[in-house]
């Protein structure tokens, strides 16, 4: 979002350079939070899954909502673009640092300093060439048609989601079945 998203606010909105860079900072700004709030949401639940997920699905209306807005309801951006910073980029940095966290103990990688930097350089690269090929994608359907790039956003959202769906159902069993053994052992020194 940040690459085009000036761009998409100067000319299809209308507000000024310095509006869009202040707009844009905050998806950002907003991000960092996000990225806080869901690493503390994940030790809580002691999952990552289970927060991504959730994440991820709560900004996909944020995505159809950037459809609505114009020049004389430019105010909903100020509200959509850190919401989104802080949905998106929550999820983002935590599947990131999931990752490199997971390499890290896995004894296979970790122990060797050559296939470590090769999986973390094989990792970090298709996301980038994903992010490469989205804001390509972005490029050209907005061309056509910004509703268009709204969509394809909440498709690839939706994509990614579905890809993480049985993880977070098995994530979710076993949270569920960890949270019944606490209350079991609570009840159980409680009638001690």
């Amino acid at each position: 979002m940040m690459f085009w998203l000036p761009y998409y606010v100067q000319n299809h909105v209308g507000l000024s350079g310095e509006t869009s860079a202040a707009l844009a900072s905050s998806y950002d700004l907003v991000g960092i939070l996000g990225s806080i709030c869901a690493g503390y949401l994940t030790d809580w639940a002691g999952s990552r899954v289970l927060i991504v997920v959730p994440f991820l699905i709560l900004s996909l209306p944020v995505f159809l909502l950037f459809r609505v807005g114009s020049s004389d309801s430019y105010w909903i951006y100020f509200i959509l673009v850190p919401l989104a910073g802080f949905l998106v980029n929550g999820a983002a940095n935590m599947i990131s640092s999931a990752v490199a966290a997971d390499l890290a103990q896995n004894e296979q990688v970790a122990s060797d300093d050559e296939t470590l930097s090769t999986v973390t350089g094989i990792i970090d690269g298709t996301g980038s060439l994903g992010a490469g090929l989205g804001q390509l994608a972005i490029g050209l359907l907005a061309d056509i048609s910004w509703d268009l790039a709204f969509v394809f956003l909440v498709v690839v959202g939706v994509g990614g989601i579905a890809m993480l769906w049985p993880l977070m159902r098995k994530e979710y069993k076993a949270w569920r079945i960890r949270k019944n053994i606490r209350r079991e052992s609570m009840e159980a020194k409680e009638s001690v």
